[in-house]
């Protein structure tokens, strides 16, 4: 691949693609986000931070981990740049059929990963959450709520492959509805288990039911869609189409690298079974606040980036790969330097004003914020790795971010067990962070050698710029919620309002800020936002 000139003029027409998947995507990954809020207040009050929340989120990150295994990490990275060679090489009929070979060997190698998991849950419960004693209640609910998520993983896994195949063909609603369904079940089950006042343990196994029957549902929701596009789920396709074996190839390391952040939150859950209870509770909610911003901006961009950099990549257009990676790249850290400012400026009234009630008291607000904080200042890190790792598989360069995946989550183990004997949940939430950072610079010093050029000087000025406005409007949005003051205890719907006021304010000094820098990436925001002709 040949260098891109520095003093090639900026490109935006694979930007220009993307916008219009980036605005549907951002737009429906807010629903999302509000209902998962919603549902993790109301998972908040019922449960609290205690032994069923530890057992009810350890139960649950198992399959989902594996569920992102070996969808959203494997196949959405790695099949689609697959995809785009063959709709090159074959049209869209060799496509199709490689699609359908595709989701027919995923679900044969999904039901035999559910069989054994199903048999050796005891080692698997015992292995990944070693703190919980053999025998104890944690331990047993534990194992009970992850033999009945079980089969989820089947329908999640499904779920992902198949957005994998609509989002390499330009269609991106249906996959993205489905967090909507699968929150909004998970809602109406939460109200239940509250109306009921069933047992905490009788409430756990409900829950452990919805997240089957929500998986069910996703599945559902993408059928239409797939058949659309002369896909049908459970048409047999013999024999398989000859680039599986590349799909397959891509599988593995894609599915590590991509899914780095999560695995490291697995790792977090490991360490944090030994800690005090409600430590697992914490780092999970935490994890979702951070989650906020981050699906919101870094995965809905590198979503809709992944087609176009494939086709790019594809048809040997390396100059214009280069520079829409950079722009993505400066655009995504120019939104989540300031959410990543405002999150840990107002991390407190946050959880205060999101989770404080219920069985969710004031030590529960402060193990969360705790680790909010220590999560919250690697948020740049984990959006720039959507986002160069996204270039990468592009490139059909899987094996890269597989080696500094495990390096970061081998730091991660070896540091967060460091720090939890004496900083606890927290220190388990900074290695978390640390991990991303070594894993960002390691990813983009490969990528630099494979393309010659990051546009290093422009990312320089955009990350100052970014940092100088975040900074400034770090400091108006300290001093409002000091003046103002925001207390839950004296009414949640007047310290939602204060709350508001201090991120509205925030979003209006950030972007001031940035039009007195004169920051290209408010134009190109701008862009995104209101396209021309709108």
């Amino acid at each position: 691949m040949s260098p891109v000139a520095p003093s090639s003029p900026p490109s935006v027409r694979a930007m220009t693609q993307a916008a219009s998947a980036v605005r549907l995507l951002t737009a429906i990954t807010l629903v999302s986000r509000v209902l998962g809020y919603g549902r993790d207040m109301l998972l908040a009050g019922i449960f609290g931070t205690g032994l069923t929340s530890d057992a009810f989120i350890a139960a649950f990150r198992i399959p989902n981990i594996i569920r992102r295994f070996f969808g959203d990490g494997a196949f959405s990275m790695g099949f689609i740049p697959v995809y785009n060679s063959c709709l090159q090489r074959e049209g869209p009929a060799g496509a199709r059929r490689l699609g359908a070979s595709t989701l027919q060997a995923l679900a044969m190698i999904l039901l035999g990963v559910i069989a054994g998991g199903l048999i050796g849950s005891p080692l698997i419960v015992r292995a990944l959450a070693p703190g919980f004693a053999p025998g104890s209640a944690a331990y047993h609910l534990t194992l009970d709520l992850l033999r009945i998520m079980w089969p989820y993983l089947f329908f999640g896994g499904l779920v992902a492959m198949i957005a994998a195949i609509l989002n390499a063909q330009g269609h991106f609603a249906a996959p993205a509805l489905a967090p909507v369904a699968f929150n909004l079940i998970l809602i109406a089950v939460l109200l239940l288990i509250a109306v009921a006042e069933r047992p905490a343990h009788a409430g756990a196994a409900m829950l452990a039911g919805a997240v089957l029957v929500a998986g069910m549902v996703q599945l559902l929701i993408q059928v239409p869609a797939l058949r659309s596009r002369g896909l049908a789920l459970w048409r047999p396709v013999f024999p398989p189409h000859a680039s599986l074996g590349a799909a397959a190839r891509m599988t593995l390391p894609a599915a590590v690298g991509t899914a780095s952040f999560q695995l490291n939150i697995l790792i977090g859950t490991l360490l944090a079974s030994f800690l005090e209870p409600g430590s697992i509770a914490a780092l999970f909610f935490a994890d979702r606040l951070v989650q906020f911003p981050l699906g919101l901006f870094a995965v809905s961009g590198a979503t809709a980036l992944m087609p176009a950099l494939s086709r790019l990549a594809a048809r040997a257009e390396w100059h214009d790969f280069n520079i829409a990676f950079q722009e993505a790249l400066r655009l995504v850290w120019f939104v989540t330097l300031p959410a990543m400012v405002g999150l840990l400026v107002l991390r407190l009234p946050i959880v205060q004003v999101l989770l404080e009630r219920g069985a969710f008291g004031s030590n529960s607000t402060r193990l969360t914020s705790e680790a909010l904080l220590c999560y919250g200042i690697g948020l740049w890190a984990y959006a720039g790795l959507r986002i160069v790792q996204t270039a990468l598989f592009a490139l059909k360069d899987a094996r890269t971010p597989l080696k500094a995946a495990g390096l970061g989550m081998l730091v991660n183990l070896l540091l967060g067990a460091g720090l939890m004997s004496f900083w606890g949940h927290r220190g388990v939430a900074l290695a978390t962070a640390c991990a991303a950072v070594i894993n960002l610079g390691l990813l983009l010093l490969a990528l630099r050698r494979k393309t010659g050029t990051l546009g290093g000087r422009q990312a320089l000025r955009a990350l100052a710029q970014a940092i100088f406005c975040s900074a400034v409007m770090g400091t108006a949005v300290t001093g409002l919620r000091d003046w103002i003051g925001i207390d839950p205890r004296a009414g949640t719907g007047i310290a939602s309002l204060k709350l508001a006021l201090c991120i509205a304010a925030g979003v209006g000094v950030y972007a001031g800020m940035a039009r007195i820098c004169r920051s290209r990436e408010l134009t190109a925001l701008g862009r995104i936002i209101r396209p021309k002709g709108a």
